[in-house]
């Protein structure tokens, strides 16, 4: 539970600054938890609704154990290779568009600036830099969620919004009838129940599900004709990252 100690502040923080209530957090937990109903190797499959979400027992207020994700053992394996090479591969190969890693000068919880000037804000410049797509071109988006208010950041910082107004983002563009995140109809996050609901493995479950969902893998939960992905793993602090994927 260490980094809890740290992201807690954080959340409590992002909730006095921006004036936003606790549900805005559930809203990533809800998400996850729906998705993961069709993923046979998640950990939590159980439907999640946000009275469940409010009463869950708190670990440090405002985040509860809905908040955190879920220790899992497990692993993910990826052949990385050239891209003459991967043409002659069995599965269709995924492509590399860009990669990031950001960091501010400060990597530790308690010497993070602010909300405004973390490690996340280095990577999606530095990907939106390098890569020929953004957000408005993906097929479906993996943002990292070992702490809910860590996909809100990610989702405000990709773009989608301004600072503090992802939980209103996502109200705005919730699938009430599946109760998860589709932005603009047709774009889902985290399709595979994130770490919060398949599990906690450091992000290599987000690009795995990006790989298979640009493969056409992904079975119940394929997204149709996915052709790209975004994928912003990590948190504020040290280990903040990003990759741009499609498939020729």
């Amino acid at each position: 539970m260490a980094s809890s100690t740290g992201y807690t502040a954080w959340a409590a923080r992002y909730i006095h600054e921006y004036k936003v209530p606790k549900e805005h957090f559930g809203l990533v937990a809800i998400n996850d938890r729906s998705n993961a109903a069709l993923n046979p190797a998640a950990a939590m499959r159980d439907p999640m609704t946000m009275d469940d979400y409010l009463s869950a027992r708190m670990i440090r207020w405002p985040l509860s154990l809905l908040d955190m994700d879920v220790p899992v053992d497990g692993g993910d394996a990826f052949i990385v290779t050239t891209a003459e090479r991967a043409k002659d591969m069995q599965l269709p190969p995924v492509l590399i568009q860009a990669a990031a890693l950001g960091q501010v000068r400060h990597n530790e919880e308690d010497q993070t600036t602010s909300l405004r000037c973390h490690g996340q804000q280095v990577v999606v410049e530095a990907l939106k830099a390098k890569s020929d797509f953004w957000i408005e071109d993906i097929d479906v988006y993996f943002p990292y969620d070992g702490f809910t208010p860590i996909a809100l950041n990610w989702v405000e910082n990709a773009g989608w919004c301004g600072p503090g107004e992802a939980g209103s983002f996502l109200e705005t563009n919730w699938d009430q009838a599946r109760a998860r995140i589709l932005i603009d109809g047709r774009i889902p996050v985290n399709p595979h129940g994130g770490s919060l609901s398949e599990g906690g493995t450091q992000a290599s479950g987000h690009i795995r599900e990006a790989v298979h969902q640009l493969q056409g893998l992904a079975g119940e939960r394929q997204v149709p004709r996915a052709r790209r992905a975004l994928v912003t793993a990590g948190g504020f602090f040290f280990n903040a990252q990003g990759l741009t994927l499609h498939r020729v």
